[in-house]
């Protein structure tokens, strides 16, 4: 006998609307990225960016591999503060997790993508979500200081090399740099300051559900003992932030690798005042996924001081976009792979 799906209430309708508004909010900020990353097309003319990917040619497995020692460099100081935090992890594993991170934060629309796919794998290896989340607060908190020191080592030195260029000219560097100087300010205040936290167990224990209410309230306080555990670990600290100045140097050399294949002269201190901003860029524009329009505006912007064109400083972006795509691929099919495997375990032990 045939049997006919029950029709839609108006309730399932609701829902699927509330979906669809969901999804468009989510999606927003790729869509604007894109429009930017469109409109720099247009303005700089796309006549010469066809050759430079031309000009690069096989050289991007290269760039793919010299990308996996800056994502190495990046995990070391992570896994210190993890293992200060009790998880014993494998290097491979932190790396792999690492690696995995930075191609959602590429490859998947959501502003928050990398973070959490962090916890998550985080969660797997059996870190409760406290622990997870206040090792990956930290470790930004590390790389936003090290993205801001690069800014500036960079630019000093920049001005140094190149009498013809005044301090007018990097008006946008230093307007950057004031504004991540001030983040990571109030990033660090909110960190450390007790009162955060305890208005966060406050709103969790008015707004949870109540079979969940303690553990929801004291959640926020366990993230922030767990911070200040690490902030007390001053060795620990100075180590990742030498590493994270470490993975800066290494994507400098990715963004010089490049451009030596565009054939063009520019100085080492310009692709790593680059990479700063480009990372700088990509870490604070979280309403747009991985600072799509950001970074090409940047470096567009930014190219003429080292006598490239903006097509060219433009085209450099893009080859470190399709940079990203290609090393984050295997590792989202990896991810995917994992999770299946996760599950089936799971079910075959239930």
């Amino acid at each position: 006998m045939r049997t006919h799906p029950p029709a839609r209430t108006s309730g399932q309708r609701l829902s699927g609307l509330t979906l669809a508004r969901v999804w468009a909010q989510r999606l927003w900020g790729p869509t604007v990225g894109l429009a930017v990353t469109g409109s720099l097309l247009v303005w700089v003319h796309t006549t010469g960016i066809g050759a430079v990917f031309i000009r690069v040619g096989w050289g991007l497995l290269i760039l793919v591999l010299l990308h996996q020692l800056t994502v190495a460099a990046d995990s070391v100081g992570w896994h210190a503060m993890l293992r200060n935090l009790g998880l014993r992890l494998h290097r491979r594993d932190t790396l792999w997790i690492a690696s995995v991170r930075n191609a959602a934060q590429t490859l998947i629309p959501l502003s928050a993508s990398g973070l959490i796919a962090g916890v998550r794998l985080l969660q797997h290896r059996g870190a409760p979500t406290a622990t997870a989340l206040a090792g990956l607060i930290a470790e930004g908190t590390i790389a936003t200081l090290a993205e801001l020191l690069t800014i500036i080592m960079a630019s000093a030195l920049f001005l140094l090399g190149a009498p013809h260029i005044s301090a007018g000219n990097l008006k946008m560097v230093f307007s950057i740099t004031a504004v991540l100087a001030a983040v990571l300010v109030v990033i660090l205040w909110a960190q450390l300051n007790g009162r955060v936290f305890k208005a966060m167990s406050l709103s969790a224990q008015r707004f949870s559900p109540k079979s969940r209410r303690t553990s929801w309230a004291i959640a926020p306080l366990t993230l922030k003992d767990h911070l200040h555990q690490l902030y007390s670990q001053r060795l620990t600290m100075f180590f990742a932030l030498f590493w994270q100045l470490v993975s800066l140097l290494c994507g400098a050399v990715e963004i010089w690798y490049i451009l030596i294949l565009m054939h063009t002269r520019a100085p080492f201190v310009f692709a790593l005042l680059l990479q700063g901003l480009g990372r700088a860029t990509r870490s604070f524009g979280f309403l747009v996924p991985s600072g799509w329009g950001l970074q090409e505006g940047v470096y567009a912007l930014l190219a003429p001081l080292a006598g490239l064109t903006p097509a060219l400083g433009l085209a450099v972006s893009l080859v470190t976009r399709l940079r990203d795509v290609i090393f984050a691929l295997p590792f989202l099919v990896s991810w995917h792979w994992y999770e299946l495997h996760s599950a089936v375990a799971m079910d075959s032990s239930a």
